[in-house]
């Protein structure tokens, strides 16, 4: 975008709309910018190209539809996400923090043995100590990550927020 708006680049080739932008407006806006820098943008998929483009009607329309596909397969992942989780699979390339993955059976089941951790993760964020300070108190300890890593603070947000974790340990 920049090589474009510093006049180093007079054509974008996209592979389709909702590559370009997820909704309608920034698609808009997007476009609307390149134009001024009289950069073109030509749409494969759709077969619109801003250069010959005397409205911003089919733009408008195509990236409503696309923005309205985007929303439906993330609602369809998240679907499908949340069905292999009520099925006990694996979802990603970990199980969560405080399972064990059975790749005979294809199942994940709680690990007891990080219980406690998962606990003292859960009080310490509650009593407001931030991710990176109860990660650097992990690592002290010598608790890795799923991966046998240092953990790092990120893989402490997604303890916190992971369903299946909060589920399992919600009446605590």
């Amino acid at each position: 975008m920049n090589d474009a708006l510093n006049g180093k680049i007079d054509l974008t080739l996209a592979k389709s709309i909702s590559r370009l932008a997820r909704n309608t407006v920034d698609t808009l806006n997007c476009v609307r910018l390149l134009r001024e820098h009289n950069v073109h943008v030509y749409f494969e998929k759709e077969n619109i190209h801003t250069l010959v483009l005397s409205n911003e009607l089919f733009l408008t329309l195509y990236s409503a539809f696309a923005q309205a596909e985007s929303k439906s397969i993330l609602e369809n992942v998240k679907a499908g996400v949340r069905m292999k989780m009520k099925r006990g699979e694996l979802v990603g390339k970990y199980a969560p923090f405080d399972y064990l993955y059975d790749k005979e059976k294809d199942i994940i089941m709680p690990d007891e043995n990080k219980k406690d951790i998962v606990i003292y993760i859960f009080e310490e964020y509650s009593k407001g100590v931030g991710f990176r300070r109860i990660a650097l108190n992990l690592n002290n300890l010598g608790i890795p990550s799923p991966s046998n890593l240092k953990l790092g603070h990120d893989s402490v947000r997604r303890i916190i927020v992971n369903e299946k974790i909060c589920r399992r340990f919600k009446d605590r």
